[in-house]
């Protein structure tokens, strides 16, 4: 009998796992047009002295991409004084330790974006193209574990990603996403980024075969780069 109410536990458990789908205040990063500013429901924790991400579209520093969809998204750029720009988000429900899920978001690179280099001190056009990486949290802007990440993001049309993810070092009430360079030289790059999905829970971690998910094993986990979080808007 005991071994019947153990069972019963953990397929309630379960079902109550599934049932949650942690999901974004504003995941199509909704706000006004404007420079060194972030969507409502979203926070800049980026390098402090660095300006904060910005919000498109309207012409800001020549960025004349269409949303996929509604009326705004966002613009993260990486720097050639290796600093590089980063937002976090408070999520519904946590994601659990252990837990399997897929997250999508659509991402594209800009033809233009123009910037003052905090190196040369001359406006550069920012387009070198970078890729895309999405952390877990325990703590609002604070960064624990790599949960899923791109190659260079190179295409100047929208695409969508689609992730699947599962922590494996805690429990996240937080994510955090930002851009990264290819290599340990910092260049001028942007990404833009639109319409995040919820995070939809899965009964387990397997690929299908009719399923092309970007998945990270064990060996592309990275150490966190621990960077005080600037809160802004």
């Amino acid at each position: 009998m005991a071994r019947f109410h153990a069972m019963l536990y953990v397929l309630f458990m379960g079902n109550i796992l599934l049932a949650q789908h942690p999901s974004l205040v504003n995941p199509g990063f909704e706000g006004s047009p404007n420079h060194s500013t972030v969507p409502e429901g979203w926070i800049d924790c980026g390098f402090p002295g660095e300006s904060a991400p910005d919000v498109h579209p309207d012409n800001i520093f020549g960025v004349r991409t269409r949303p996929f969809e509604g009326n705004t998204y966002l613009g993260l750029v990486g720097r050639d004084n290796h600093t590089w720009e980063r937002v976090g988000a408070s999520l519904s429900d946590p994601l659990q330790k252990g837990g399997c899920y897929t997250f999508s978001i659509a991402l594209c690179r800009a033809q233009e974006y123009l910037s003052t280099s905090r190196v040369t001190y001359n406006e550069l056009s920012y387009t070198a193209p970078v890729y895309f990486r999405l952390w877990g949290c325990e703590k609002s802007g604070v960064a624990k574990e790599l949960l899923g990440k791109t190659g260079l993001i190179n295409h100047t049309d929208w695409r969508k990603y689609e992730f699947l993810l599962q922590p494996l070092e805690g429990t996240y009430g937080h994510i955090l996403l930002e851009v990264g360079f290819a290599t340990k030289v910092a260049v001028n790059g942007n990404l833009l980024l639109d319409a995040a999905s919820d995070f939809v829970p899965l009964a387990d971690c397997e690929l299908s075969e009719d399923r092309q998910l970007i998945a990270l094993s064990l060996e592309e986990k990275e150490t966190p780069i621990s960077l005080p979080a600037v809160v802004s808007g």
